[in-house]
């Protein structure tokens, strides 16, 4: 068979349909929930933008508009160096200039307008066209030198045709604030949340939460009292996690801290700790109150803690009034003003670089240093590497545990 300029064209554009009808399988959730995998090395900048799916160079291009949304719209208490530092930036092939968007003045503009002889339309392309790349590639130059609000606005603009619904979720949050395309960004994020992925799952709901959500006044839970001389190692799920399978006994973390780790005051029984998840500061402090009475409830006085994400911060609160010992904080957004440990704990830190979901939330993604804590990181982007059993065995992180901190029979 000939194939044609026009033919190969069609051909490629089947393949990237094709790809992006996989990334929406269900059956993706089955034993790998994302088709984002754990990166050891990103692809830099000049190297991710070719218009097509393409699930590594694609979390760049996530990793880029996120930062800038959080530049443009930062967390209260979080600094430009709290969402990236220098070096994680050099590595993305970007530098500390881009900080400078954090000094920009934002306002309310018309998208098509700064697209110079592009067109905005309402469905996402198959294939982003070459001028479309090439104005995307030119506009993360131009921002990677001197970031001015027209550019970022462009490369959002036209990252919202990109035929990876990850890339278009990571520009919807810029376009929702700041252009006349808000109905359709929330249309989008909503829609891409509800994929079949749990990195898209994590991230979407994650900006829904941020974008929209209301907070409530927290419940008052009276707090109980546990008998003294026991301890419990307990797993804390995180947001949105109440019904994954990761952190219960069937789950692949669960076993092996059960075996082969051999982790001798985990817990084990019918009643296994959970919160709502929910994305709000309310939630976390009833979850952390909530954690106390679980521990009373299972006659222990101190936890050794394994949490993940939010759930390291419902932990961090509860350690304000029970007794915790070991903490193994994994993939945690830092938000030192609101969650902080006592003096007493002994924490390990274990990270991905340029963690999309904390990117999503607005928290740092370092350990403050006065925490005495140790980070370890294990790859880049992937929010749930750091509880996957193939990479505590990778990188022997049991091996690099500190002690349990507290024991008891």
């Amino acid at each position: 068979m000939h194939l044609t300029k026009g033919n190969n064209m069609k051909i490629r554009q089947f393949l990237a349909a094709f790809l992006v009808l996989i990334c929406a399988s269900p059956g993706a959730l089955s034993h790998n929930p994302t088709n984002y995998p754990t990166l050891s090395q990103p692809v830099r900048y000049e190297d991710a933008y070719t218009g097509e799916v393409n699930h590594r160079a694609d979390q760049t291009q996530a990793a880029i508009l996120l930062i800038l949304y959080n530049l443009l719209s930062p967390v209260e208490g979080i600094s430009e160096e709290d969402v990236i530092s220098p070096e994680h930036l050099e590595s993305l092939g970007l530098n500390s200039n881009i900080y400078a968007a954090r000094q920009l003045s934002p306002s309310r503009v018309e998208a098509n307008q700064l697209l110079s002889g592009l067109t905005m339309q309402d469905q996402p392309f198959t294939i982003l066209p070459d001028n479309y790349v090439s104005a995307q590639l030119e506009a993360v130059k131009a921002i990677r030198d001197d970031p001015s609000f027209d550019d970022i606005i462009r490369l959002a603009a036209i990252s919202s045709l990109h035929p990876d619904p990850l890339v278009r979720l990571a520009a919807a949050p810029i376009l929702y604030l700041y252009t006349d395309r808000s109905a359709v960004a929330i249309r989008d994020i909503e829609a891409i949340a509800r994929l079949p992925d749990y990195t898209l799952y994590l991230i979407g709901n994650t900006l829904l939460a941020r974008l929209t959500g209301e907070t409530q006044a927290a419940p008052s839970i009276p707090l109980a009292s546990p008998l003294a001389g026991n301890s419990k190692t307990v797993v804390v799920h995180g947001t949105g996690a109440s019904k994954s399978w990761w952190w219960r006994q069937t789950g692949d973390f669960f076993e092996y801290l059960e075996y082969p780790l051999q982790i001798a005051d985990l817990y084990f029984g019918d009643q296994p700790y959970s919160w709502s998840g929910a994305w709000t500061h309310e939630a976390r402090l009833a979850a952390s109150q909530l954690l106390n009475n679980w521990a009373a409830a299972n006659n222990a006085d101190c936890l050794n803690i394994m949490s993940h994400s939010h759930g390291s911060n419902v932990a961090l609160l509860a350690s304000k009034y029970m007794k915790m010992g070991r903490m193994v904080l994994m993939a945690t957004p830092i938000h030192k003003e609101k969650y902080a440990p006592s003096d007493e704990e002994s924490i390990y830190s274990i990270r991905v670089y340029g963690d999309l979901a904390v990117f999503a939330d607005g928290g740092a993604n370092e350990t403050p240093d006065d925490w005495g804590a140790t980070d370890l990181y294990v790859g880049w982007f992937n929010h749930s590497a750091p509880h996957e059993r193939a990479e505590w065995i990778e990188h022997d992180i049991y091996n690099q545990l500190p002690a349990l901190g507290c024991t008891g029979s």
